[in-house]
């Protein structure tokens, strides 16, 4: 996504921008309050998917206002950020929720693209803007297929100009041997057996010509029907194929969550293992001095002595303060 400040941009919409910032910025009747401020946005929405699965791209221009500068920078740092982190996403899911109303690709291709486009820019329009930013003008300037369907549809639309031209063809051909027919019996007594026999042959030939039309038209429409097969059965396959990378993602996303879920199982598990130990050897140390009142003094003796440098010894008639320590 990008968007574009009066550059990169065709003269007359500059021209028509430059007078709308101008306006807007000399409009305020309150000189404390600050100017609004117009922006252009340029975006393509990409794999936007109709109701059977087939994605389009499109390519939408966006002309917005910021109505409060204050309200603005307190939500967004600066416009770019607005355009990345909000506008593109809200366009491509606004778009995705008109196109899912389509049915299929040919309607959007054929019949249906100006309502397509029409309600794309009024359902943009009316749901783009939020508190302090307004939506002025949303531009459909374009919408791209899949390269393999329209490679299709012309190919479809080459043989149907065929068709016609051979049938067109036929048409004079039968017209021009009717025609020769006709001035070939009107021709003179004289050369009447000449006549009727140059008739014969013509119309012979007519109704070989005739039948080899008929067999070109047949061929030609059968070319057609196979290739309008061929185009359903490939619009099937990308659905097909959309549908089972859908599937992949998913099964991929529940596979890594299913891998940290054991992951994080089996280190509670080795936790719990290790304190267990710990507990164990605590209670087998104690066990150890309370068996062995002997070793407990020695135990608690090296431990001083390995903190302390000094000892003093009592003196007096408590003498067995150690004693009562160690208890």
């Amino acid at each position: 996504m990008k968007t574009t400040f009066l550059k990169n941009i065709s003269p007359k919409v500059k021209a028509s921008t430059m007078i709308g910032l101008l306006l807007a910025l000399t409009s305020c009747n309150n000189k404390n309050e600050a100017p609004k401020t117009q922006v252009l946005s340029q975006t393509v929405l990409k794999n936007v998917r109709l109701a059977d699965g087939i994605p389009l791209h499109i390519q939408v221009s966006t002309r917005w206002e910021i109505e409060d500068q204050n309200t603005f920078k307190a939500q967004f740092e600066n416009r770019v950020n607005y355009d990345s982190l909000v506008l593109f996403p809200r366009e491509l899911e606004l778009a995705n929720n008109v196109s899912n109303q389509y049915q299929n690709v040919d309607s959007v291709f054929t019949t249906q693209r100006h309502a397509f486009i029409k309600n794309l820019k009024t359902y943009l329009t009316e749901n783009l803007g939020e508190k302090g930013i307004k939506i002025n003008e949303v531009i459909v300037a374009d919408i791209i297929f899949p390269v393999k369907y329209t490679d299709a549809k012309e190919k479809l639309a080459m043989q149907d100009q065929e068709l016609k031209r051979i049938r067109k063809q036929s048409l004079i051909d039968l017209q021009a041997a009717e025609a020769r027919k006709k001035q070939t019996s009107a021709q003179g007594e004289v050369d009447m057996e000449k006549a009727l026999t140059t008739a014969k042959v013509e119309k012979i030939n007519a109704k070989t010509e005739e039948s080899r039309r008929r067999t070109m038209l047949a061929k030609a429409e059968t070319e057609k029907q196979v290739a309008e097969k061929r185009a359903e059965s490939d619009a099937r396959r990308q659905v097909l194929l959309a549908k089972a990378e859908l599937e992949k993602m998913k099964n991929l996303k529940d596979l890594e969550v299913q891998k940290k879920r054991d992951f994080n199982k089996v280190a509670i598990e080795n936790q719990a293992e290790i304190r267990n130990a710990e507990f164990e050897n605590d209670m087998r140390m104690a066990k150890l001095c309370n068996d062995n009142p002997v070793y407990a003094k020695y135990m608690v003796n090296k431990e001083l002595a390995s903190k302390v440098k000094i000892a003093v010894v009592p003196t007096g008639e408590n003498k067995n303060v150690f004693s009562d320590i160690l208890k």
